[in-house]
């Protein structure tokens, strides 16, 4: 029997905003898309387990390549470009009060506090696990035992919906039901096939 229903956060809830980032730095200032975003996701791995700030990732982004930004502005950037994924919300708040909620997201500290506070994340779910906070990310089988043992639940009992076909697959190895989102009305149907919605 379900109990929980567990959600990725950027892909899932919220859309990705990292490489849009680095697109508009490219396009902007005239360089390499791929290689500028293949340069940076060592740091920013680093910043997802806690290793580096934000800050610090800006930093390397903005010195690797030379730009003529502040960090200030990459800071400022990146939330305004925080936005919902249509429809994935009113699920949320449709599962609400019928099942467990939580979050398995990897982000940064300074990020995940600026999205807990605008969209009064703790008030919704029940268990939120940010990469940040257990230093490693998905897909590391590590995270999920976490959020299991926080959520007081066995694997089979819980819903994992990742944007990330490498996640899903050791969500799916735990005996963890995982769906791998690619929209809103996508999900509703696998949802609908496993609980009452």
């Amino acid at each position: 029997m379900i109990k929980a229903v567990i959600f990725d956060v950027g892909g899932v809830l919220e859309k990705k905003i990292h490489q849009r980032i680095i697109k508009e730095l490219a396009d902007k200032h005239n360089l390499d898309y791929e290689c500028m975003l293949k340069n940076s996701e060592p740091i920013f791995h680093d910043v997802m387990i806690n290793k580096l700030t934000e800050s610090q990732y800006y930093e390397y982004v903005i010195k690797h390549n030379n730009l003529p930004v502040e960090v200030e502005e990459l800071t400022k950037r990146w939330k305004d470009l925080t936005e919902p994924i249509e429809g994935s919300w009113e699920i949320v708040n449709e599962l609400k009060g019928k099942y467990k909620l939580g979050i398995i997201s990897d982000m940064g500290i300074e990020w995940a506090e600026f999205r807990e506070n605008k969209n009064n994340l703790r008030d919704i779910f029940d268990v939120i696990i940010w990469s940040y906070d257990v230093k490693t990310k998905k897909p590391g089988e590590k995270i999920f035992k976490y959020a299991l043992e926080k959520l007081k639940l066995k694997a089979e009992e819980c819903i994992f919906i990742d944007d990330y076909e490498k996640n899903i697959e050791i969500s799916k190895k735990l005996g963890i039901k995982s769906i791998l989102f690619e929209n809103s009305e996508q999900l509703r149907k696998k949802l609908k096939k496993l609980i009452s919605l």
